[in-house]
């Protein structure tokens, strides 16, 4: 039990560090908490089970959802050519880059995955009023680091749309 406390209390640290390396825009630094997080939790969820219970186990799957939507927004945010991105990274962007229509099948949460792909679509279309849109529907169910970052990146697709016309 004492484990599972010392894990639950790195993955608390570790989502309060990545809130403040983006707080002031350490995106780098950032993702890299956030790649730390996953790590972590992937190690834990994979290591043998201590008798955690459901509501840990629920919790490290809302970590994950919240660290892979938080790394897309960074990515998003940051624009690194896809070729300079980690291999998890460029993996995230890409599994959200389409929506094979067979794949819809398969997914556990289909309508989270759909959303997710209308992020990273809209982006890379620069739709801002997709974006704004998205950003209006998800702001009450995303965390405040969240909304931020959501923020930050329709005003960059704002500002990289009034470039192209």
């Amino acid at each position: 039990s004492s484990g599972i406390n010392a894990e639950y209390g790195e993955i608390v640290a570790l989502r309060k560090l990545s809130y403040c390396r983006t707080y002031t825009l350490h995106y780098t630094g950032a993702l890299e908490t956030l790649d730390t997080l996953v790590d972590l939790i992937n190690n834990f969820t994979a290591g043998p089970d201590e008798g955690g219970s459901g509501n840990m186990t629920s919790h490290l799957h809302e970590t994950l959802q919240y660290c892979e939507l938080t790394t897309i927004l960074l990515l998003l945010i940051m624009d690194t050519p896809r070729k300079h991105l980690s291999p998890a990274h460029r993996n995230l962007l890409e599994r959200y880059s389409t929506v094979p229509v067979d794949l819809l099948d398969r997914v556990p949460q289909p309508e989270r995955f759909c959303t997710m792909v209308e992020i990273v679509v809209a982006t890379q279309h620069k739709d801002v009023e997709v974006l704004t849109k998205l950003r209006d529907k998800l702001y009450p169910r995303l965390s405040g680091q969240q909304n931020e970052l959501f923020s930050e990146l329709v005003k960059k697709v704002e500002t990289v749309s009034l470039v192209l016309l």
